[in-house]
């Protein structure tokens, strides 16, 4: 009896589903109104210096940090979003225009400080925030 009673009501909830439709135009102008009020942050983290001295014609002396937490809150310290580096020192995070906080902390082992900036995300093209941690070799 269990049985027929769920395979009814799985009938009943499928004919609901398919009986449920959007047209295409309505739901490409909601995605074009998502993309219009989100905004990107993206950016590159860097640590720097790292040789007390740097060397005309040498390497910089600033390497690319990966696994770093780039954390977005609002003014009020509310968290919004956050994103972790890449390999290449890299991140990208999309976030509705506004003001913001951008905190970076490093990876375990690698300059105890946290960092942080403010910055103004826009709509259209994407906000660049590139962020130095300063490693205080001198």
């Amino acid at each position: 009896m269990r049985r027929i009673e769920l395979i009814l009501l799985s009938m009943l909830l499928g004919s609901i589903c398919c009986s449920i439709s959007c047209p295409s135009s309505v739901s490409a102008q909601t995605a074009q109104n998502a993309n219009a009020a989100t905004g990107l942050l993206q950016g590159k983290v860097t640590m720097g210096p790292t040789m007390p001295v740097e060397r005309a014609g040498g390497p910089p002396a600033i390497a690319l940090v990966a696994g770093a937490s780039v954390n977005i809150t609002d003014t009020s310290g509310v968290p919004i979003a956050s994103s972790i580096t890449g390999a290449d020192g890299t991140y990208s995070v999309p976030a509705a225009p506004g003001d913001y906080l951008i905190t970076v902390t490093p990876p375990r082992r690698m300059l105890n400080k946290l960092v942080q900036r403010q910055v103004t995300i826009a709509t259209g093209a994407p906000t660049v925030l590139d962020i130095t941690l300063d490693t205080g070799i001198r």
